[in-house]
C-alpha cells in the first residue's frame, strides 16, 4: 500500500511540474481476501473527470453589433472595405442601425426563419466621394437570407444567389 501512495505522490508532483492536468484516483481493494498470507498491492482506478456540458448561447442576428469584413460575389468580385468602419446592428424591436463611411443609415428588418430582408432603408443624403456606403447599401437591399458560420461569422446570402456578404 505505501508504493502505491508513494507512486501516486510521484506522479502528481510530475504532473504538477509539467503542468498537466492531475487525475483523480480512488484506491479499490483487491475482489479476494481470502488468502491473507499474500500482501496483494490494492487497485488503483482512475475516476473519469465530469463532461462539462457546453453552455454558449445561440448565435443571433441581435447578440452583437457585426462588422462588414467582405462582399463576394460568385463571378469571383469581391470588395473589401475600410477595416472596422461599417457595422450593422439588429434591435429587437424590427429595426437595425449601421455605421458607414458617410451617412447614417438605419431601417426596418423582417425574418422569416432563415430569410431575412431589409423592406425599408432611410440615409442621410451627405455626398462623399469614394465612399463605399452605396455598394453596402445595394447588398443590404439584395440580402435573401443569412446564416453563421461555425466561426462566428455572419454570412448575408444574396438575392438569386449572386453572392454573400461577411460580417464578423
Amino acid at each position: 500500500m505505501a508504493t502505491v501512495i508513494a507512486l501516486l505522490m510521484a506522479l502528481t508532483i510530475f504532473l504538477y511540474v509539467e503542468n498537466k492536468p492531475v487525475p483523480q484516483v480512488q484506491v479499490v481493494p483487491p475482489p479476494s481476501q481470502e488468502n491473507k498470507d499474500v500482501l496483494e498491492e490494492p487497485a488503483v482506478k482512475e475516476i473519469e473527470p465530469p463532461v462539462e456540458v457546453a453552455t454558449s448561447s445561440p448565435t443571433t442576428l441581435g447578440m452583437k453589433t457585426w462588422v462588414w469584413t467582405k462582399a463576394l460575389y460568385n463571378d469571383g468580385h469581391e470588395v473589401v472595405p475600410p477595416e472596422g468602419v461599417f457595422s450593422l446592428t439588429f434591435l429587437d424591436d424590427g429595426s437595425f442601425t449601421t455605421t458607414t463611411d458617410c451617412n447614417s443609415v438605419g431601417g426596418t428588418y423582417g425574418v422569416n426563419n432563415t430569410e431575412l430582408t431589409f423592406p425599408e432603408i432611410r440615409s442621410t443624403k451627405m455626398f462623399c466621394e469614394q465612399s463605399k456606403e452605396v455598394v453596402f447599401v445595394t447588398l443590404l437591399r439584395d440580402t435573401s437570407s443569412y446564416h453563421f458560420t461555425s466561426g462566428g461569422e455572419l454570412i448575408l446570402d444574396l438575392k438569386f444567389d449572386s453572392g454573400s456578404v461577411v460580417f464578423k
